[in-house]
């Protein structure tokens, strides 16, 4: 099921990229740019390629998690969870010492701020599963987690670079136009704005819209170590039964060193 489905998408992208080459240069060549940058057959040749690449090239899982990223997460958001988890630690090393596992997932219950990973560790914890087998699975996930984001973030990246070729593309398209055509003075304009505007649309899609994209991404990635280290030093302290204001303290000396 899984290798038909990514067949399909493989072939949608091929078939994507043709069709919007075929419309964008030959069925709307004659359109008029609107408002002057505003071109539909140049936009359509470089966003149908791009996204077209994208579904060739990549699994299907890859592409869902990576527009969940960039739709449902943010980067401020994970931040500010984590640094109130982080002035959280003491008393939730305290709830377990004095509660149990039972303690901890009442308290990441009730508190929103805690992730999937603490709830998961939760979980493992109430099964009695031992500490150090705990610890190998939070790390375990958290190099699939920054697999997985370095991925989305390479796709991105090649995207980016593949942008401003369909536009010369686009551009080298519609110069062999004009120039097997120059009888014709009202083919003149649609093609010079296929032939330049494609060029920058290639540009613009490249570093104003999939930058920022790869930005969000590698900042998710930030906020994702700091979250799983977080949890990894927490599951360090009650291993090795340490007391609770280690955190407290650790916490205070990590302020200072950032201020």
């Amino acid at each position: 099921m899984k290798t038909s489905l990514q067949m399909l998408l493989s072939l949608s992208g091929f078939a994507l990229i043709f069709a919007s080459l075929y419309l964008g240069v030959f069925v709307l060549d004659g359109v008029k740019p609107i408002a002057y940058f505003l071109h539909y057959p140049s936009l359509l040749v470089v966003l149908g390629g791009v996204v077209g690449i994208a579904l060739n090239t990549s699994h299907c899982a890859i592409l869902a998690e990576m527009a969940r990223n960039l739709v449902m997460k943010s980067a401020s958001g994970m931040r500010q969870r984590t640094n109130t988890v982080d002035s959280l630690l003491g008393e939730l090393t305290d709830i377990y010492y004095k509660d149990g596992p039972q303690g901890i997932s009442k308290k990441i219950d009730e508190d929103k701020n805690f992730g999937s990973t603490w709830k998961m560790v939760a979980e493992k914890l109430e099964a009695r599963i031992a500490i150090p087998d705990i610890r190998l699975i939070v790390e375990l996930k958290k190099r699939r987690l920054l697999a997985a984001l370095n991925t989305q973030i390479a796709l991105l990246r090649k995207l980016s670079t593949l942008a401003p070729a369909f536009g010369m593309f686009g551009t080298i398209l519609g110069l062999v136009k004009l120039l097997g055509n120059l009888q014709d003075f009202s083919s003149i304009g649609p093609n010079m704005s296929l032939a330049l505007l494609t060029t920058l649309y290639g540009i613009f899609i490249a570093q104003v819209v999939i930058g920022p994209l790869v930005a969000k991404l590698e900042n998710l990635k930030v906020e994702r170590t700091k979250n799983t280290e977080q949890v990894l030093l927490w599951i360090y302290m009650i291993e090795n039964r340490k007391p609770a204001f280690y955190l407290e303290s650790s916490r205070k000396t990590r302020s200072r060193v950032k201020a």
